[in-house]
C-alpha cells in the first residue's frame, strides 16, 4: 500500500468521523417549506399556529416537528418565531430561538440547550445595560435583527432607525447597524 493511498485513506476516515460526530440537518428553503402549511395557520398563537409553526420551523431546520415543539416550549415562546439558528460550541448543541411579540416587533430571544434529554432555556438575553432606553430591541419598521454565531461568539446586528417617523407604520429608509457581541462561556453567552 503506497503513502499516499494511506494518506487519503486516513483523512477520508477522519472527514467521515467528524461528519458522525457533528452531524448537520440539511433543512429547505422558506419557499418549500411554506408550502408544507396551510395559508391560514389558525387563531394567532393558539394550539393550530404553534403547530404549524413546529411544522414549518422543523421542515427549515431539517428537524422533527416535536423537536421543534419542545423548543418552542423550552422558550416559553409567546409570539412568533422569526428565526431558529443552531450551533455547535463547545461539543454542545445550542440553539437560539428569535421571537418577535407585539406591533412594535420587540425581539425576544432564548438559547436553549439539550441536558439528560430535555430542552433547557440556558440565556435570556440581551440583558439591558443601565440606561437602556426601553425600545432598544423593538425594530418597529426597521426590521428584523440578525442573529448568527461563529465559534463560540453570538453576534447581534440590529437595524436603527434614523429617520424622525411620526407613524409607526411607516418603512424606514435611513437604518443604521449596530453589532453585539457576545461569547460562550461554557454554560451561558456573556455580552462582551
Amino acid at each position: 500500500m503506497s503513502t499516499k493511498f494511506a494518506a487519503v485513506s486516513l483523512l477520508l476516515l477522519v472527514l467521515v468521523a467528524a461528519r458522525n460526530l457533528y452531524p448537520q440537518a440539511v433543512g429547505k428553503s422558506h419557499e418549500q417549506c411554506i408550502k408544507l402549511v396551510p395559508g391560514d395557520w389558525g387563531p394567532n398563537f393558539g394550539d393550530r399556529w404553534r403547530g404549524n409553526e413546529a411544522r414549518y420551523w422543523a421542515c427549515r431546520q431539517g428537524e422533527a416537528a416535536d423537536t421543534v415543539r419542545a423548543w418552542q416550549k423550552a422558550a416559553q415562546v409567546e409570539g412568533f418565531i422569526q428565526n431558529v439558528v443552531i450551533a455547535h460550541i463547545d461539543n454542545t448543541r445550542v440553539v437560539i430561538v428569535e421571537e418577535i411579540q407585539g406591533t412594535a416587533h420587540c425581539h425576544v430571544f432564548s438559547a436553549l440547550s439539550q441536558t439528560s434529554g430535555a430542552w433547557l432555556r440556558v440565556w435570556d438575553g440581551p440583558e439591558r445595560l443601565p440606561g437602556d432606553d426601553e425600545g432598544k430591541y423593538c425594530t418597529g419598521s426597521g426590521g428584523a435583527i440578525k442573529v448568527s454565531t461563529r465559534g463560540n461568539e453570538l453576534t447581534l446586528d440590529i437595524p436603527d432607525c434614523r429617520d424622525d417617523l411620526a407613524e409607526p407604520d411607516v418603512s424606514c429608509r435611513h437604518l443604521e447597524w449596530k453589532k453585539e457581541h457576545y461569547r460562550w462561556d461554557g454554560k451561558t453567552f456573556v455580552r462582551l
